[in-house]
């Protein structure tokens, strides 16, 4: 409770101190990879990612971001099935994608922007992670598998690199990967979503 505390009070922070004009917004798209533990890994596929958020300057080269990532990763039929025992080929599940959202309240270090507009960035933080599990099922041998649904809230941490490309007067483009860890009871879960983003000012 005290570490979810801290990121709602740096969100607010960041949301009340500043005027409009200073706020830069950012939107994304992208893939995510499911890392760890071994079972997200190896039954679950590569994901897609989307994202939006807000940051600030709060001095020379460093930003201050609250940030919303949604990636959602679709089971793998075959190697699920098999971990079941069922063996079968052609097996299907229906539902049973796993998702994670997460909230974070992050640090960005901007370094010199290039000439040619180019500015490679650090970034890291803190979040509160939801992972869940929706409900699904396949058939097979003459009876039906459930996969039970399942969620659970937790916090975690962040970082990594990314480039800020201006591409306008008040308009940037971005290309960035993270890694994330949600502290998720008995195994952490790590993931790696890679960005395309664009940010307004």
């Amino acid at each position: 409770m005290r570490k979810i505390l801290i990121v709602l009070i740096a969100a607010a922070w960041l949301s009340g101190t500043a005027d409009a004009a200073s706020y830069r917004y950012l939107f994304n798209a992208g893939i995510s990879y499911p890392v760890a533990p071994k079972n997200f890994n190896d039954y679950w596929k590569i994901g897609f990612n989307l994202g939006v958020g807000f940051e600030r300057k709060i001095s020379d080269g460093w930003y201050g971001q609250v940030y919303f990532d949604y990636n959602t990763f679709a089971i793998d039929d075959s190697k699920y099935t098999k971990s079941k025992g069922y063996f079968e080929s052609g097996l299907s599940v229906e539902g049973g994608a796993a998702s994670i959202l997460v909230v974070s309240a992050n640090l960005k270090r901007m370094m010199a922007r290039a000439r040619s507009g180019e500015a490679p960035y650090l970034i890291g933080g803190i979040g509160i992670y939801r992972f869940s599990i929706a409900t699904g099922s396949f058939a097979a041998a003459d009876t039906t598998v459930e996969i039970p649904n399942s969620s659970q809230n937790t916090v975690g941490m962040n970082v990594g690199v990314g480039v800020d490309v201006r591409i306008g007067f008040r308009t940037s483009f971005y290309l960035e990967g993270r890694y994330f860890v949600g502290f998720t009871s008995s195994d952490f879960t790590h993931h790696v979503p890679l960005r395309v983003g664009i940010i307004f000012r």
